[in-house]
Order: C-alpha cells, then structure tokens, then sequence
C-alpha cells in the first residue's frame, strides 16, 4: 500500500501498511518531534532520521497494519493512540498494547526483519512519522545510547503486555478502567481523552451497560468529566488512588511522556 512518497526515494514504503496514511506538510528536521522516544534517540540521531521520513496522518478506527509482513517502515507517532492486537482483527482487546506519542510501531520487527505478529489498529485519529526501517536499524547500530533508549522501550512493551493480560484475570473493573484512563492520558499526552465508551468495553473485555455504570461513578466522584467521546480528567490524584496494584508496579515511563495540562 503506498501512502505517499517519503523524501528519500531510496527507502519503500512498508507494504505492511493498509491504510492510506495521508502525507502532512513536512515539519523541517531542525524544529525535531513531539515523539518522546525519537528525542531520547538524542539529537543526531533524530535529526537524520526525520530528514528521511514523512509525517503522515491516520483515521480513527484504521487498521494501519496486519501481521506476517515484514515491517519496512516504522512509525513514530506524534498525536492520536494506535493498539497492537495479536487475537482478532477486530480491534484491541485484553491482550492489545496501547503505543502513542511515548513510543513506537514495528521497531522490534523492523530491526530484526521478522514479521510482525499482530495488526496495528487507530483508536484515535493523530499523525505520526513513517521512518525506513534500514534507516533506524543502522542509526541505532551507529549510536549505542540511541540503541539502549529502542531496548528500554521495547522492554516497557513487553512488561505492558504481561500486565495486561494478568490484570484481566485479577483485578476489577473499576480499578482496571481508572488505570487505563491514565496510561490513556500519559500516551496522548493530553488529559482530554477522545474516547468512547464502547472502545473501552472493547479494551477492558466488560460490557457496555458494566462501563457505563462504572464510568459514572467516577463522573458522581468528580474524578472525570464525560461528553459524547470524549473524558476529561479533573484529577489525577483520585484516579491513581482508584487505580489497581498494575498501576504501581508499572514500569515507569519517561517523566517526559506524562500528560500535559
């Protein structure tokens, strides 16, 4: 699938990727990304890699990847929230990894040339940036403190799988959702959340009528605010202290991916 042309015609697009990613005005190199793991690739690293990539934008509910491909491209996503799932191609479930602004889609894979084993689905619309997957492996070949900050993030990965699917079996709904609104919020970097509350039924395997009233209890709580799609936090305190034990054992993201106001 071509979704644009990348700025160096020397690197293909990633077959890999189904949906039609439309290309953005591409934002000079200098001005550097909003992506927490491409500034912690340090600035050389950074600088070259997206003077070879394209900023490109997704849908809501795009299916922008499908396992047993290799990944050419890698995307490093600025705004937006996308999910891996490995179980259906329907969407994220109890087993899907959440990947916004803090992180990447395909890195594993795309250094390794192994297929990917899951598909990639938007939750929300966002942008991000498509980068040569030859193009990353060699730069982080080149550069050993840009190569540890790609395995510490492929290893926070990991962790969240494992939790996820632990916590499913051992912890309530209601905790579970409070923690879940938070990761949310630290992935978008944002505490304005486009989210509905079928999505989260989807993402925590509960019903729709069991969301509902739970979500309500943090609204009668003034925990959050809620709309049509959307939630707003109005404190983060309270949720963490409503959050379940994952939330404390968590391995820590970078202060730099936390939410903004």
């Amino acid at each position: 699938m071509e979704f644009g042309q990348t700025q160096s015609a020397d690197h293909r697009t990633a077959a890999s990727f189904l949906a039609p990613l439309a290309p953005r005005a591409h934002r000079p190199a200098a001005e550097g990304s909003d992506n927490v793991l491409l500034r912690e690739f340090g600035q050389a690293v950074q600088v070259r890699l997206l003077r070879s990539s394209t900023l490109v934008t997704f849908s809501k509910d795009a299916v922008l990847a499908k396992g047993g491909a290799p990944m050419e491209t890698i995307l490093f996503p600025e705004s937006g929230m996308l999910a891996l799932c490995t179980s259906s191609d329907k969407g994220p479930g109890l087993d899907g990894l959440l990947v916004g602004r803090e992180g990447a889609v395909g890195l594993a894979e795309g250094m390794s040339d192994a297929p990917a084993p899951w598909s990639c689905h938007a939750l929300s619309a966002g942008a991000a940036w498509a980068a040569p997957a030859e193009l990353v492996a060699e730069l982080l070949r080149w550069d050993p403190a840009a190569a540890n900050a790609a395995w510490r993030y492929m290893a926070r990965l990991g962790a969240q799988q494992h939790r996820a699917l632990a916590c499913g079996a051992l912890h309530s709904g209601y905790a579970r959702l409070a923690r879940l609104l938070l990761e949310w919020s630290e992935h978008t970097g944002s505490e304005r959340l486009t989210l509905t509350q079928e999505r989260l039924s989807m993402i925590l395997g509960l019903r729709r009528t069991t969301v509902t009233l739970l979500m309500g209890q943090l609204v009668e709580a003034d925990v959050i605010d809620t709309g049509r799609g959307r939630i707003v936090l109005r404190d983060r305190q309270a949720l963490e202290e409503r959050s379940c034990s994952c939330r404390t054992a968590q391995v820590s993201a970078p202060a730099s991916s936390r939410a903004r106001p």
